[in-house]
């Protein structure tokens, strides 16, 4: 299956963890190495040098209403990406299903760049909101509690089960989220593929890692979800307010 036509995915994103310099990572810098396609950053990177003020002590650009740059973070909205950068967290968004594919060569040609840049950590990030042919809740309480209804005799007929899974994937450890949305009857699911790097592996090691496996592991995240609830009747809305997981 090409990763395209899966339905149970909403937002993607890859998180790298290490030290950065947030400045590098510019509209220019992105635009002149060519890492995205010019739609995504010419119009910013050809625009007005932009603002320079100091807040507490930083001199920060505001190139746009959409661009932040300065050494303590970089924060991009470009048409199909949100990136952050940070001293010592990078992430690459996108909630275009057509550009999950994109988000994550970009993220390894940018770092082909960055070549020498320290890495210790890799997160490849999945999460939708997805409603079934049966309630959320009772999906929820179906798989996650022996005796269902003992949930109700004790808490009462409003109580939700939310879900934490920890599981293996190949050589990653995953960190599955699940919450009920009980306005929407929709299940908010989240899942983290974690890869640890050593200062030995670096920067090589780490694109290369993440070229192999970021298809597979969606794969995965669909396979999990179409497991255990079936297929989604209903996909969510892109910018729901996803589950939060406090991994990279």
């Amino acid at each position: 299956m090409d990763i395209e036509e899966i339905k149970t995915i909403r937002r993607s994103s890859v998180v790298i963890l290490g030290n950065f310099n947030p400045a590098i990572l510019h509209p220019e810098w992105l635009d002149r190495n060519q890492v995205l396609p010019p739609t995504e950053v010419r119009d910013i990177a050809e625009s007005k040098e932009g603002e320079v003020r100091d807040l507490e002590g930083l001199k920060v650009k505001f190139i746009a209403s959409n661009v932040l740059v300065s050494g303590s973070e970089t924060r991009l909205s470009l048409p199909s990406y949100q990136i952050t950068v940070t001293p010592d967290r990078f992430e690459a968004v996108t909630v275009i299903k057509e550009k999950f594919e994109e988000l994550y060569e970009f993220v390894a040609e940018t770092f082909k760049i960055l070549a020498h840049t320290p890495v210790n950590a890799l997160g490849i990030n999945f999460i939708s909101s997805l409603k079934f042919s049966k309630s959320a809740r009772d999906l929820m309480h179906h798989y996650f509690c022996a005796k269902p209804e003992a949930i109700s005799s004790v808490f009462g007929e409003h109580s939700l089960i939310d879900s934490r899974i920890r599981y293996d994937y190949e050589d990653s450890k995953v960190t599955l989220l699940f919450r009920v949305d009980e306005e929407k009857d929709e299940i908010s699911i989240d899942f983290n593929y974690h890869k640890d790097f050593s200062e030995n592996e670096g920067v090589a090691m780490l694109i290369e890692y993440l070229l192999e496996n970021f298809k597979p592991m969606m794969l995965d995240a669909d396979k999990v979800i179409k497991g255990l609830f079936g297929e989604p009747t209903h996909g969510g809305k892109e910018d729901e307010k996803p589950v939060k997981n406090n991994n990279g």
